[in-house]
C-alpha cells in the first residue's frame, strides 16, 4: 500500500495478522494489532481470533489473555473460536482456574461451545487433577449437543487415572465404546495404568487382552503398564509371558519394561530368569539404572548367587 493513497482498513489488517498467525509469528501479529489501534482502526472478532490464536499456538498464554481481555473491554463480539483459543492458552500456561472461568463465562454469554472448547477446558481440569469436573464436562457435552471425540474421552480417562479413580476410568471406557467413539493407544494405556495403580491386575490383563484381540497396535506405554501391574501383584509368570509377547510383537521395550519384569521375577524367586532379562538389557543397549541393579542384586541374593 502507498502511504497517503490507500488507508488500510480492518480487512487489510486482519488478512496480514492471519498470515502471521498461520506462520507462527506471534510477535508480528501483536505488533500489527498495536499499529491497528494506533491507526484508529477498530479491531473486530477476526482480529481477536487471529491474534489470540497466534499467541496460544506459540505458548504465549499471557499475551493471549491480554488480547482476550482487551477484546472484551471494547465489546468485540466473542465467539467459539475466540474463547476456545483463550481457554487453550490458559491450559497450556497452567492457568487452569482462569480457563474454567472463561468456560463458565461462555455459558453466561451464551457463546456456543465446541468439542475444541470442551477439550481445552477438560485439559485444564487434567492439569489441576480435578477429575470430577473433567467427567462433568464430558457428560455435559451430550446435553449441549456437542459430540465428544477420542480426545475428549482420553482427557477425562487420563485425568481419572492420575487421580487413582480406576473405576470411573473403566466406566468412561465402557461409555466410549457404547457411544461408538474410537479408542486408541492412549485410551488403553490410561485405563490399564489406572487399574495398575489400584492393584487391579486381573482387570489390567483383561483390558490388555481386549487390546490384543482388537488388533490395535501395541506400544511401549501399554505394555509397561500391564507388566508393572503383574509385578506389583507378584505374578511373575504373567509378567514373563508379557515380556515374551513384547519381543514377539517387536514392541520397543525400555528400561521401565525390563525393570518391572526383573522385579516381578525377583519377587517370585526366579533369579535365573531375572538375570536373563538383565542380560537382554545389556545386549539391547538399554539404560541400566538404580532400580535395575537393585532388583538384579536382590534376585541373586535370594538365589544365593553372589559370584
Amino acid at each position: 500500500m502507498v502511504q497517503g493513497t490507500v488507508e488500510p482498513d480492518v480487512i487489510s489488517f486482519n488478512s496480514l495478522i492471519s498470515v502471521f498467525e498461520k506462520g507462527g509469528k506471534w510477535q508480528n501479529a501483536l505488533q500489527l494489532v498495536s499499529v491497528m489501534v494506533r491507526s484508529a482502526v477498530e479491531p473486530d472478532t477476526i482480529t481477536s481470533n487471529a491474534g489470540i490464536s497466534s499467541c496460544e499456538k506459540c505458548g504465549q498464554w499471557g499475551h493471549a489473555l491480554q488480547l482476550f481481555d482487551a477484546a472484551a473491554w471494547i465489546s468485540v463480539e466473542l465467539n467459539t473460536i475466540t474463547c476456545s483459543a483463550a481457554i487453550s492458552a490458559c491450559e497450556k500456561g497452567g492457568a487452569w482456574r482462569r480457563g474454567l472461568q472463561l468456560f463458565r463465562m461462555m455459558s453466561q454469554r451464551r457463546v456456543e461451545s465446541s468439542a475444541v472448547t470442551y477439550n481445552a477446558a477438560m485439559s485444564a481440569c487434567h492439569k489441576s487433577l480435578n477429575w470430577e469436573k473433567a467427567v462433568h464436562l464430558l457428560s455435559s457435552m451430550a446435553r449441549s449437543k456437542v459430540e465428544p471425540s477420542t480426545i475428549s474421552f482420553n482427557t477425562a480417562i487420563n485425568t481419572c487415572e492420575k487421580c487413582n479413580e480406576w473405576e470411573t476410568a473403566l466406566q468412561l471406557c465402557r461409555v466410549m465404546a457404547q457411544s461408538q467413539v474410537e479408542s486408541d493407544a492412549i485410551t488403553s494405556s490410561s485405563t490399564i495404568s489406572a487399574c495398575e495403580k489400584a492393584g487391579e491386575w486381573v482387570k489390567a490383563l483383561q483390558l490388555f487382552g481386549s487390546v490384543v484381540e482388537s488388533k490395535m497396535e501395541l506400544d511401549t506405554t501399554i505394555c509397561n503398564a500391564v507388566i508393572s501391574s503383574c509385578e506389583k501383584a507378584g505374578k511373575w509368570e504373567n509378567a514373563l509371558e508379557l515380556v515374551h509377547l513384547v519381543a514377539e510383537r517387536e514392541v520397543q521395550s525400555n528400561t521401565i519394561t525390563c525393570n518391572a519384569a526383573i522385579s516381578a521375577l525377583e519377587k517370585g524367586g526366579q533369579w535365573e530368569k531375572a538375570l536373563q532379562v538383565f542380560s537382554t538389557m545389556a545386549v539391547n543397549a538399554l539404560q541400566l539404572d538404580a532400580v535395575t541393579f537393585s532388583a538384579a542384586v536382590s534376585a541373586c541374593g535370594k538365589g544365593c548367587k553372589w559370584e
